[in-house]
């Protein structure tokens, strides 16, 4: 009876370990396979990026070719504050500007999360834009790189914030920050960020400056109703 019971007992484990090498098999060739039961689904492809929405230029996109700032700039443009309800194009830029320049200006930072005393090259705008968005504080330079681009949010294409050397009453040259832009009645004005409401759109000769040299190239401004490229 014990010799018939371990007889069975041998026979038990014998099968469960058949079982068992088996199932380890079909494992191993169900892993060698590929699994090819989605591989004639086209993939579809995600459209390329044409930047955020804009109901004040035709096409209705904006972008400054870096989708984070597009983000930034259209918040800015967007927000509902002071009289930002204005349908009017004009008004609105008009008090995103007094927006962007009633910050609290900060000439120079401390420590070494921001810089800007020293704009330089192509991009220089994108960059001091961001700065001004992140810190919600700026100078000159973040001031006309801010409002800039919200200016041509608004549809103002030609609008550009510039570094400068801008003649002062003393007769020497101080480095400044402007930006330029073609008025809805089609006049160049100049405008200083320093001064907020009393700075914008001062017609076209309002002052006497030289571009900056920054390493960004020629600029195409508008003066005297032509547009002009300047070479720093």
């Amino acid at each position: 009876m014990q010799r018939k019971r371990s007889l069975i007992s041998v026979i038990l484990t014998s099968v469960i370990a058949m079982a068992t090498l088996i199932v380890a098999m079909g494992l191993l060739v169900g892993c060698g396979q590929q699994d090819t039961s989605q591989s004639d689904e086209p993939v579809a492809e995600q459209p390329a990026y044409e930047g955020v929405d804009d109901p004040w230029v035709e096409g209705g996109k904006f972008t400054t070719g870096d989708e984070e700032l597009d983000r930034m700039i259209k918040e800015i443009c967007d927000a509902e504050y002071g009289n930002y309800t204005s349908e009017d194009r004009a008004e609105r830029a008009y008090n995103t500007f007094l927006y962007i320049t009633r910050h609290d200006y900060v000439e120079r930072y401390e420590g070494e999360q921001y810089e800007n005393q020293h704009p330089q090259g192509p991009d220089w705008d994108k960059l001091y834009a961001k700065q001004f968005y992140l810190a919600d504080t700026g100078n000159c330079y973040e001031f006309a790189a801010a409002a800039q681009f919200a200016f041509r949010y608004y549809g103002y294409d030609d609008a550009v914030g510039q570094p400068c050397l801008v003649k002062q009453e003393s007769g020497d040259y101080g480095q400044h920050g402007l930006v330029f832009v073609t008025n809805d009645a089609g006049e160049p004005t100049v405008c200083d960020p320093s001064f907020s409401a009393n700075g914008y759109m001062l017609p076209g000769g309002s002052y006497t400056f030289m571009l900056e040299d920054i390493g960004q190239g020629p600029v195409t401004i508008w003066q005297n109703s032509t547009p002009q490229t300047l070479t720093p």
